[in-house]
């Protein structure tokens, strides 16, 4: 009986909690999308819509991933690099306020 094997790939990540200001978020959502050129604000705009609950895109070259959701009081969001993975919550109210955003 010949055994074949097949190839298994583990990925362990360390993981970091940090705190920052809503507003250094927004920034930083912003500074990605102009230098990535990806549809962030257009993306969490739908969600304030409340049209829809969750909206996630993703791109092949680099690869990026967004998903975004809105839960009651907050909307999670999360971005992921080659081997980078970032989730955060942001109130609605703040998106809403924010100059980063027409509504």
């Amino acid at each position: 009986m010949e055994t074949h094997f097949s190839k298994i790939s583990i990925r362990k990540s360390q993981q970091n909690a940090e705190f920052d200001t809503e507003d250094n978020i927004l920034l930083y959502l912003r500074k990605i999308q102009e230098n990535e050129d990806l549809p962030v604000f257009e993306s969490l705009n739908i969600l304030l819509q409340g049209k829809i609950n969750t909206v996630s895109f993703s791109k092949d070259n680099p690869y990026r991933y967004f998903y975004a959701r809105l839960d009651r009081d907050s909307i999670s969001v999360k971005l992921r690099k080659l081997r980078e993975e970032i989730e955060f919550k942001v109130k609605p109210k703040t998106l809403r306020k924010s100059y980063l955003l027409i509504v």
